[in-house]
């Protein structure tokens, strides 16, 4: 067991499924935090959020206490324009990768 796990400064580019943000090295876009690396899976690692060196405009200040501890509210750290744009973006990525639909109509809020 690693008792020495990696830490990395990464520019967190796009929000996945279920909130998780996604993030590559060693430079990007929107976003820098610190993470510490607690599974490498190869082409990609999951991670632990340590600290936020410079917010995404879109980052707001969660509502929940309890937000990031409990998991039932995923996105309250991001603006309500951005957290419907972020599940618009996922639901027509899913709908042209697992649905087959080659031209997913604009989606509406």
């Amino acid at each position: 067991m690693d008792t020495n796990p990696a830490r990395l400064d990464l520019t967190i580019q796009d929000v996945g499924f279920g909130g998780d943000s996604v993030g590559r090295t060693p430079e990007g876009q929107a976003e820098r935090v610190r993470v510490r690396v607690e599974a490498n899976q190869g082409r990609f690692a999951r991670a632990v959020l340590e600290e936020v060196l410079e917010p995404s405009p879109q980052r707001t200040a969660p509502a929940c206490p309890h937000f990031g501890r409990c998991g039932g509210c995923a996105y309250q750290h991001l603006e309500y324009p951005a957290e419907v744009a972020c599940k618009r973006a996922q639901l027509t990525e899913l709908l042209g990768r697992l649905g087959g639909l080659e031209a997913v109509p604009e989606l509406e809020a």
